[in-house]
């Protein structure tokens, strides 16, 4: 903490002049005086909130309030003020804060109720907590994060260790499980923001690559899709906060750094040093790697001056100042094709395939774009659609391709042959009497579902045919729908589809295996915990655990992502 003393003044010299006169203020029948007691000088930035210290139990047993301010303000300081005993000076008694990165300062603080601990909040909805450790001594702690902008989609990894979601907000931001001895023993919280962009970040999904890494694809407003590539620096730190086995590739870069005026990822391909905690520099070799990946991309450090990069493996979930630094993930490809933004995109299940699709008014313009993931070469342009697909899922056999769309159609594609990777048109049918904004695969891929606006969700199958053998009415229009994995029907015996309705609102349905035309309402999800605008998607857990329990997590328009834990108790 600092000792500098703040200064008693009763006028100043400058265009701002501080007077000692008192003012009378009447409250009732009792008058105050209220005089300038003393200037607290030592933020340079404006000052956002200034607080009191909550009241407080004495020894005594009575309630009193110490004197004691928290002042926050846009320097990246909060400091708290207390007056010295024995000459009554007000004095900084402890400053806390962030020092440097891209962070843009405190918006407001507060005590906690037993004034214990200190929370601030700060530019982009980050939250930032300090726990009291002595006299004057406070320690940050893990808090919650999130998106301050609606959320618009998420993808679990191929092994269910962590989902992502990506939003308005510019981010892609990674939760997971933190696993710990001491209770409550398992939390979520954001481990990683492996894209901060610069422009509103639309869809996402993970490719299936078998032990080899995770990888990623993302689709924003600008019109390209971006690939990237774990760093090892995630999954390590993965494995330590999660404590879980996860696959990594010996090529993949250590971490990512992202120049101060570019919007690509840098791989950073430094050894760890002897600690196996950070890096400083990188070989020769590496170095030169990371120039070819600049020129290929047209990046480069785009007129800024690099700040010194020093990948850390974490053991607990990172703080603010660390996700908006060292969580980035490298970079792997570009992908241009699109002439508007991309809004949706989707992988298949052997993620040798990726499908995109943006905005349109036109057939050519609404055209779906493959693109084989062994070279990231375009393999095939799908023309079907006459408005925009909002959304796509391959079938679990990876055999058919659907999409739906605003032209309120849904579009059927078969794979031309067995290890083929182009499909063929074979149904395009009205789904509804409004736009479809969802659809997903049966895990045996004999049935899909697709929600409308129309305020249903229509079941189709089992093919060649596709007729609508079901239909479920609802009281809102529907924006998500998912089934539940494979692992799932095998061990209950039941379908059970997870919606989302346009109020927020979520519920499963049940229908037998063998029986899908009949569905029934098993649980509707309390308006309490459940969303208060738009759920945008569904995403269960690809696994669960030995006990029975299955998550499946939710995002939405009202800026948050949900995680809610499924039991079922079999008749």
């Amino acid at each position: 903490s600092s000792s500098s003393s703040s200064s008693s003044s009763s006028s100043s010299s400058s265009s701002t002049s501080l007077s000692s006169k008192g003012h009378i203020v009447r409250v009732g029948d009792v008058k105050y005086s209220v005089l300038l007691e003393s200037v607290l000088a030592l933020h340079s930035d404006w000052v956002y909130s200034v607080v009191w210290h909550p009241p407080v139990k004495a020894e005594a047993g009575h309630m009193e309030q110490p004197m004691c301010l928290l002042s926050s303000s846009m320097d990246k300081t909060m400091v708290v003020w207390r007056p010295d005993p024995d000459t009554g000076v007000w004095l900084d008694e402890a400053r806390v804060g962030a020092l440097g990165g891209n962070s843009l300062g405190f918006y407001g603080g507060l005590f906690s109720p037993q004034a214990d601990r200190i929370l601030g909040h700060g530019y982009a909805g980050s939250f930032h907590l300090w726990s009291k450790k002595g006299a004057s001594l406070w320690a940050p702690e893990v808090t919650v994060s999130g998106h301050f902008g609606p959320v618009h989609d998420m993808a679990w990894d191929p092994m269910g260790a962590y989902v992502m979601t990506v939003g308005q907000d510019k981010t892609a931001r990674i939760f997971a499980p933190w696993d710990r001895s001491t209770p409550p023993p398992h939390t979520w919280h954001e481990i990683a923001r492996p894209q901060i962009h610069g422009y509103e970040l639309n869809c996402v999904t993970f490719l299936e690559r078998s032990g080899k890494g995770d990888r990623m694809v993302t689709g924003a407003d600008e019109k390209i899709l971006r690939v990237f590539d774990a760093p090892q620096t995630f999954v390590d730190s993965l494995v330590n906060i999660s404590k879980v086995e996860h696959a990594k590739s010996a090529l993949q870069p250590m971490a990512a750094s992202q120049p101060p005026l570019g919007l690509s990822n840098k791989p950073y391909f430094a050894e760890p040093q002897a600690d196996g905690t950070a890096a400083t520099a990188a070989s020769s070799s590496s170095a030169s790697a990371m120039q070819a990946f600049d020129d290929e991309e047209g990046g480069g450090d785009a007129g800024g001056e690099e700040e010194v990069f020093q990948p850390v493996v974490l053991t607990q979930p990172p703080f603010e100042e660390h996700l908006q630094q060292s969580t980035l993930w490298p970079e792997a490809h570009k992908l241009y094709g699109h002439g508007n933004e991309v809004i949706a995109t989707c992988s298949s299940r052997n993620g040798k395939l990726v499908a995109s699709a943006c905005k349109g008014t036109s057939p050519a313009q609404s055209a779906i774009i493959l693109w084989e993931t062994a070279t990231w070469t375009k393999v095939s342009t799908l023309v079907a659609h006459t408005l925009s697909v909002v959304q796509m899922q391959f079938s679990h056999d990876d055999r058919y391709f659907l999409s739906v769309s605003r032209d309120r159609h849904w579009c059927l594609f078969e794979r031309e042959s067995e290890e083929g990777l182009t499909y063929k048109l074979v149904k395009r049918v009205s789904g509804g009497e409004r736009i479809l904004w969802a659809c997903d695969w049966s895990p045996d891929s004999q049935y899909f579902a697709t929600g409308s606006r129309d305020k249903s969700i229509k079941i189709w199958g089992p093919g060649p045919e596709w007729n609508c053998i079901a239909t479920l009415p609802f009281p809102n229009p529907i924006t998500a729908v998912e089934f539940a994995p494979a692992s799932y029907v095998q061990r209950h015996g039941i379908l059970t589809l997870a919606v989302g309705e346009e109020d927020g609102s979520i519920s499963f349905w049940n229908a037998p295996a063998d029986k899908p035309a009949s569905w029934t309402l098993a649980h509707k999800v309390r308006p309490d915990v459940s969303h208060v605008a738009t759920v945008a998607r569904l995403r269960w857990r690809p696994s669960s655990s030995n006990t029975g329990r299955w998550l499946v997590a939710s995002c939405g328009h009202d800026h948050a992502a949900r995680l809610f834990e499924i039991s079922v108790h079999n008749k």
